[in-house]
């Protein structure tokens, strides 16, 4: 009997962590040796398996006088086309009319949702979500709600429904299971655990992808994990392929320009790039993606104030922006507390954080401000040590973030030296070195 990953939610007021996976994913893909195949033995093959198990009945308790176990076992896994005879016999094991069941519309096409999902056209997923069938388990429809789940941002809602597709995901047909990788890597993205989601690329960039659209989202995948990874040769490899992708929409084409240019420019090349890109109409699709990459290049620049300015003015008071005002805030008071506005500054900081809320999906963000408000504070040394080791966990922390994950490093084992406590700086190091690398310290 599978046994589901573990969901673990250690919930402190500023601290949510999640973890789902795959199970041995890469065995059963290496297994299947995927070749893409839209062909699909029996749609209603992993409802019968999701059924099965929901039910606790092994492949006997359903098989005795209607065919052998492996028969079943083959259906299951989506190895043949069984006899509607059989599928009835073994439905009715399982409570369910199969010739109901087979008048059930299934409502909208994977590669539909997928090129509506490539171009933002979430209204148009929210239709089909909304059109779905919700009687029985039919695996079509619960990728089309990972997709909705994603498009939307309900990663939780996204992290419950994986629990019964990974329990049947060996029913899936060779393109389904894809679409599923694709989710789950969609998910460790937006949930900043870009480590997962490169470990999930590796085994998927070893299948074949022909189909256009899925391989088009495959490589925006890899940029982005390329981007917060500060894998450049990956970056740049992406931004070239998906720059020269007639496919690739023009919009996500201007979020990548804006990403490549705060990750892999020199920063003056940067500011300037993004100076003349000011000359530009920009759309209010765009407007906020551009505010965020410019304040990354100023803060690269050291130029804290620009960025502090640039926020308070535009009144950006989302959790990203908040994140950036409080760190470019904490940086002024360490460099000069005489600055002209910095009470100004440090005053709606204050006025933002308090204003935040702290959700599943935001909560990345919401660590960092909670540090930076430490920090403006003038917290104690040891106040900000146990923050740092407790609520965000550095040494088992999966989640990555292009400035937050160097800081939080860097800040405690500046904080630990500064009192005497080396050798905790030893073990975050060589925890953190075999968290990245196959040798190990021993």
């Amino acid at each position: 009997m599978w046994i589901y990953r573990k969901e673990v939610f250690i919930i402190s007021k500023y601290y949510i962590k999640s973890d789902v996976e795959l199970t041995n994913i890469q065995s059963l893909i290496e297994k299947r040796k995927l070749e893409e195949k839209h062909v699909v033995y029996s749609m209603h093959s992993a409802t019968l398996k999701n059924e099965r198990l929901k039910a606790n009945l092994t492949l006997n308790d359903i098989t005795e006088g209607i065919c052998s176990k492996s028969y079943l076992s083959k259906i299951e896994n989506n190895l043949l086309s069984p006899d509607e005879f059989v599928m009835k016999k073994l439905f009715e094991r399982v409570n369910i009319n199969y010739d109901k069941l087979l008048k059930v519309n299934t409502y909208g096409n994977l590669q539909d949702l997928l090129n509506y999902y490539l171009y933002f056209q979430f209204d148009k997923i929210e239709e089909a979500y909304e059109q779905l069938n919700n009687e029985y388990f039919i695996i079509r429809e619960s990728l089309i709600k990972l997709i909705y789940y994603l498009s939307s941002n309900k990663l939780k809602e996204f992290s419950n429904e994986l629990v019964f597709i990974d329990e049947i995901k060996s029913s899936l047909s060779d393109y389904e299971l894809i679409v599923l990788m694709f989710c789950t890597i969609e998910y460790y993205i937006l949930g900043y655990q870009y480590i997962n989601a490169r470990k999930y690329l590796n085994i998927i960039e070893k299948v074949v992808v022909d189909d256009e659209i899925i391989r088009t989202l495959f490589d925006f995948q890899h940029f982005i994990v390329g981007c917060n990874t500060n894998d450049h040769g990956l970056t740049i490899k992406y931004y070239e392929l998906l720059n020269n992708n007639n496919y690739y929409p023009m919009t996500r084409k201007y979020r990548n320009k804006l990403m490549y240019t705060y990750t892999i420019m020199k920063n003056e090349d940067a500011l300037k790039i993004l100076n003349d890109m000011e000359m530009d109409l920009i759309i209010d699709e765009h407007i906020n993606e551009y505010y965020y990459a410019k304040c990354i290049v100023y803060s690269k620049l050291y130029d804290f104030e620009s960025m502090v300015k640039l926020i308070i003015k535009h009144n950006l008071n989302t959790h990203r922006f908040v994140a950036l005002l409080g760190y470019g805030v904490s940086c002024l008071y360490k460099l000069d507390r005489n600055i002209e506005n910095i009470n100004i500054y440090r005053k709606a900081f204050f006025e933002y954080f308090k204003s935040l809320d702290v959700e599943y999906t935001n909560v990345i963000h919401y660590n960092f401000i909670k540090l930076m408000a430490m920090e403006i504070k003038k917290m104690s040394n040891f106040e900000i040590i146990e923050y740092l080791k407790n609520y965000l966990n550095i040494k088992n922390l999966t989640y990555q973030h292009h400035i937050y994950t160097k800081y939080y490093k860097c800040k405690l084992y500046k904080l630990l030296g500064e009192v005497s406590r080396y050798k905790e700086i030893f073990l975050f190091i060589q925890d953190d070195f075999n968290s990245f690398h196959d040798l190990k310290f021993i």
